[in-house]
């Protein structure tokens, strides 16, 4: 919590108190997408400590022509699968690489920030 020192509680909704979450940037292997190939609505990903996460929230639609049009230019073979926690999902065969921001709370959650490579 962030609030300025002379600040007393007040209880219900207030300006005077933050709740401030910490953030890190990781780079993680992007194995899936869910949704379309050409506009996916989120991305399968595995970070480097090697759990299988979603992305959230969606994809903007800027974000998704771009994951889509990578996809495509790399050949990544898309094969239809369903993942047991995240469900139907097409896999990339040749996983490039994404940078995401995972924010730090009871629930682990990683939002896609940007491609990562050559070219990109």
């Amino acid at each position: 919590m962030a609030k300025s020192l002379g600040s007393t509680y007040r209880s219900g909704s207030t300006w005077s108190w933050r709740k401030v979450r910490h953030s890190d940037t990781v780079d993680a292997e992007l194995i899936g997408l869910v949704g379309p190939a050409a506009r996916p609505r989120a991305l399968l990903v595995r970070p480097a400590d090697g759990s299988t996460l979603t992305t959230t929230p969606r994809l903007t639609p800027a974000q998704a022509r771009q994951v889509g049009a990578l996809v495509a230019e790399t050949g990544g073979a898309l094969a239809a699968d369903t993942d047991p926690e995240h469900g139907p999902v097409l896999r990339i065969a040749r996983p490039p690489a994404v940078e995401l921001r995972q924010v730090a709370g009871r629930h682990e959650t990683a939002s896609f920030v940007r491609l990562r490579g050559e070219g990109v």
